[in-house]
This record gives structure tokens, sequence and C-alpha cells, in this order.
């Protein structure tokens, strides 16, 4: 059984309203990106478990999602080359580059 490649999650980026809607639902990013890193993609589809896989070998983009009860869905990205990963909202998603802030500890 081989082992699979570490990840770099780079800088670690959130947006505001990711940060509130895992307060309410009693996450903290910290728990996600750690799930992230060890390659637990969440409540994502197999096709993109598949890529998840292949992008951890060839530093492509890694995508996870997470859902949680009442219809929250919380997005973590790690973008091509490794060097920034964030943390959002499914309705963030589409405009992620404008809307993040440092979530350095």
């Amino acid at each position: 059984m081989t082992t699979p490649t570490e990840i770099s999650l780079g800088e670690v980026l959130i947006t505001q309203r990711a940060q509130e809607l895992l307060a309410i639902v009693g996450q903290s990013a910290t728990e996600l990106l750690d799930r992230h890193h060890s390659g637990d993609w969440g409540d994502v589809c197999t096709d993109d478990v598949r890529s998840n896989d292949q992008a951890r070998e060839s530093h492509g983009l890694l995508v996870s999602g997470y859902d949680f009860p009442p219809d929250i869905w919380i997005v973590v990205l790690t973008a091509e080359g490794h060097q920034t990963t964030s943390v959002l909202t499914w309705e963030d998603y589409p405009r992620h580059n404008t809307k993040l802030i440092s979530a350095a500890p």
C-alpha cells in the first residue's frame, strides 16, 4: 500500500461568510482544513475524488466540499501549484478571488 503524497496548503484564506457559517454549525476552519489536507474530500462526487487524487501528485487543483444541515455547503479549494488554500461558501465559490481574508492563526 502506498502513502498518498503530502500536500501543501500554502497560504490559507477564508471568506467572512464561511467563518460565520462554520460558527453556526459548530465547526472550525482548522477541522475542515485537516480533513482536506489528509485527503478526506468530504461530500464531492466520484469524479472529483478521482481528480483530487491525481492532483495530489501533480500539484493540480484540489476541491473538497462539506455539507452541513441546514443547507450549508463549505468548499475548501487548494489552487494549482498548492500556493494557496481557500475556505469559502458555495455562494462565494464563483467569485472567491475577491472576498478572501487571511486565516493566519
